[in-house]
């Protein structure tokens, strides 16, 4: 998925909660009807996830209660999802295009690809396979994985978005906390899910995982960045309380045996891991592969033709460098070889020195600013 396709569908899911009514009310009863579809969507997909609230910037005002809530990840919660799309595809649908202006076709359209992922995902019941999931360029066969799972990226969520201001925002972090341990706990038991279905991680991710995991499990309670992250934050606010303490024993007596408790499952899964990553491996591999590429590209072009694509361009590439290689006298060699003669050429390098770091960092600031004055900005 490209940056511009999700910010694409981000964005309009904040419109309909921000309230995009604004210029559709008035054009028609098809044109409100959508709007008014379009609104509770985006308000039923942010309840779903308030992460997704707190990183749009909405989980305040009406919607500040999600501030203190993570995400159902249960399987129930996939297979409602799933339902919700279905449902919300037929309703969209029903709408007809040429009573729609221009806008709102395309709202429709952006809503209607993303449900329409959705749903396609249905037939792979494992791993993490969503609309939402597609969206945010997450999906996959794991569940948990060397980059996905809550104790991957719970901590870094939590410091860098979640933002503390009040001793009300560093209450809802508190509760975030808690909340984890039952979100690491539903993920245990969608591996185990998983694993009667035949997919596990293979070896050498499973290796990873464990490791990681180890690392995590391995920092004391009150070292962890789930810890000092809020109590930093709180006391550099001012904001009473003993938030060390407080999220000391959250980790301590609910996060960490969680953690424990998932880390049994991925080395039992990791005992019988097998080598081979493909997803053809899978149950309905070959479609699965399909579902991926295409909510990864935006198209529906198949494996060997993206792949054609990719060698295509890099052959373009090559041939566009070997012109500007040849007019700076290098002609001999293959193209990487040369741009390695190149980039190792003292003509071109910066002095070794503080005053060349800092004609480094003026160069590659005037590179930034003519960029910014030549690259269309969105309006939006």
């Amino acid at each position: 998925m490209s940056i511009d396709r999700r910010q694409v569908l981000l964005s309009a899911t904040a419109f309909a909660v921000a309230g995009g009514a604004r210029a559709a009310t008035q054009a028609g009863t098809a044109e409100a009807k959508l709007t008014a579809r379009l609104d509770q969507l985006g308000k039923t997909l942010l309840n779903r996830s308030p992460e997704l609230a707190t990183g749009l910037g909405l989980d305040k005002g009406a919607n500040v209660g999600l501030k203190s809530q993570l995400s159902d990840v249960s399987w129930s919660a996939v297979e409602s999802l799933t339902r919700l799309c279905r449902e919300e595809l037929t309703a969209l649908r029903a709408i007809p295009d040429a009573a729609l202006s221009h806008e709102a076709k395309i709202n429709k359209a952006v809503a209607v690809y993303a449900l329409e992922l959705g749903v396609e995902a249905a037939p792979f019941n494992f791993g993490d396979n969503t609309m939402l999931s597609a969206m945010n360029e997450s999906a996959g066969p794991y569940v948990v994985s060397q980059q996905d799972g809550a104790y991957s990226g719970m901590a870094e969520f939590l410091d860098s978005q979640h933002q503390i201001n009040t001793k009300a925002d560093a209450d809802a972090y508190l509760a975030r906390l808690h909340a984890m341990s039952r979100v690491l706990d539903q993920e245990t038991d969608r591996l185990r899910r998983d694993a009667g279905l035949g997919v596990t991680a293979p070896d050498f991710i499973a290796q990873n995982m464990l490791g990681q995991m180890d690392g995590v499990l391995a920092v004391a309670a009150a070292e962890s960045r789930f810890v000092t992250s809020v109590a930093g934050r709180a006391r550099a606010k001012g904001i009473a309380g003993d938030y060390t303490a407080l999220a000391t024993k959250i980790v301590e007596t609910e996060i960490y045996p969680a953690l424990n408790r998932q880390r049994d499952v991925l080395r039992a899964n990791a005992a019988s891991a097998v080598h081979d990553a493909g997803v053809w491996r899978l149950k309905d591999g070959e479609a699965y592969y399909a579902w991926l590429l295409k909510q990864g590209t935006n198209t529906t072009l198949s494996a060997q033709e993206v792949h054609q694509m990719g060698l295509d361009q890099n052959r373009a590439i090559e041939a566009r460098m070997d012109s500007v290689l040849r007019v700076h006298g290098l002609t001999q060699g293959s193209v990487s070889e040369r741009m390695i003669a190149l980039s190792n050429d003292p003509t071109h390098l910066f002095p070794d020195t503080e005053a060349g770091k800092v004609e480094v960092i003026n160069y590659l600031n005037g590179i930034i600013a003519g960029c910014a004055r030549t690259w269309p900005v969105s309006s939006t």
